[in-house]
């Protein structure tokens, strides 16, 4: 015997209705003895949304699924627990290695075999075929796509026939029209809006005991936990370093302090996004850079930076926008939270060698003199590496320079 566990999986923040009911329906329609509820670590794709804590989204799962007494489905955090970004062919063979819910173990205790269902909306068919690996994880499971009224079949049919092409197996499940999201009901708690109708009881009073998805405020230490999971070690600890510079710069220059310090701990989040990222997040490299300029793929990660910074972490402030964007090639007649950005790039601690030590003496002139000194060495490292240069750099360091005559 075959036993036919499902998997449900998402970032379920929150958990809502709608996922439930898919659940139902894919379990009823395909006979499956259970479904596995699977909390996503840190999706690749949603960049642009701050998931909530993983602990916290696991819990929600939990009182949902104990709230609809769903019997035949359990909760598994084995992407919750899993490092960096979370991929399904990395879930499907650590399943089939025997990683389960102790509540599904005793359906193969008799040495039944497995496979898994996993569950899925029609709107994803059309990007399936980029998941990583798609063509192991066509081997590896089964689709059960869930058909919601007003579905446009023509695409269906014609995504469905693309991908059976490429060895996928695919069942549809036909369900009740349900119009939610997570993020209608972030929306909805943001605005002081009732809930009940969009998530079970013991989740609703979660959120409001936990004042999720309603508080505005900015908090580095959420930001911080944010990157720490998203970036390279060296990496996040630089973040933090600049961070802890454009604080000390702040401070010697008469800047905003906190914004300062957002600005140079979020100088640097898009560093290592990859291409596909970029472009999930509507992100066109070749339009990103003021007045379209972009020969050098070096400097993306800085305009790139300011569109994560608001769209992720809700950051609005455009003197924080503004010096994230510019923190990497300069531009002219930025202000002071910018210019300490651009400087604190160069002068924090962990930065050791002949370049960055002109720029610190330099700094010891004035801030204006330190930025034409991150000019100077970004345009001789630059040359010197046979690389284009960004026009911003030449036109910032002659402005700072006619500035200071």
């Amino acid at each position: 015997m075959v036993r036919k566990i499902g998997i449900c999986g998402g970032t379920f923040d929150p958990i809502h209705f709608g996922h439930i009911e898919g659940a139902k329906c894919a379990y009823e329609t395909l006979n499956l003895d259970a479904i596995i509820f699977l909390p996503s670590g840190e999706p690749p794709h949603k960049l642009n949304h701050m998931s909530t804590p993983r602990d916290m989204r696991c819990d929600m799962v939990r009182l949902a699924l104990e709230d609809e007494k769903l019997e035949y489905a359990s909760i598994s955090e084995i992407e919750i627990e899993r490092q960096g970004y979370s991929y399904t062919i990395d879930t499907l063979k650590e399943l089939y290695a025997g990683n389960l819910p102790v509540s599904v173990l005793p359906l193969i205790q008799n040495g039944e075999k497995i496979r898994f269902y996993y569950i899925i909306g029609a709107d994803v068919l059309a990007d399936l075929h980029n998941w990583k690996n798609s063509d192991e994880v066509f081997l590896l499971c089964d689709f059960i796509v869930l058909m919601r009224p007003g579905y446009d079949k023509s695409e269906f049919e014609k995504n469905k026939t693309r991908l059976k092409k490429l060895g996928a197996v695919l069942h549809e499940a036909e369900m009740n029209q349900i119009d939610l999201s997570s993020s209608e009901i972030r929306e909805s708690v943001n605005n002081g809006q009732s809930i009940s109708e969009m998530v079970s009881p013991s989740v609703e009073r979660y959120i409001q005991e936990h004042k999720l998805y309603s508080d505005k405020t900015i908090r580095i230490d959420i930001l911080q936990k944010d990157l720490q999971s998203r970036l390279k070690p060296s990496r996040y600890q630089h973040c933090l370093r600049v961070m802890e510079e454009s604080v000390r710069l702040a401070h010697l220059f008469g800047a905003d302090l906190e914004k300062c310090r957002i600005a140079g701990l979020l100088h640097d989040c898009a560093k290592d996004i990859t291409k596909e990222q970029l472009l999930w997040m509507d992100i066109n490299p070749q339009t990103i850079c003021e007045g379209g300029f972009l020969k050098n793929k070096r400097v993306i990660h800085g305009p790139a930076g300011a569109v994560l910074a608001e769209k992720r972490y809700g950051i609005t402030d455009e003197t924080i926008l503004n010096a994230i964007g510019n923190h990497v090639t300069g531009k002219p007649g930025m202000d002071d939270v910018s210019q300490i950005v651009f400087v604190a790039d160069y002068t924090e601690k962990g930065r050791e060698g002949e370049m960055f030590d002109y720029v610190r003496n330099e700094l010891n002139l004035g801030l204006q003199k330190a930025v034409i000194a991150g000019c100077d060495v970004t345009i001789q490292h630059v040359i010197k590496r046979s690389e284009p240069l960004n026009i911003n750099t030449v036109l910032t360091r002659n402005y700072f320079i006619e500035q200071g005559e």
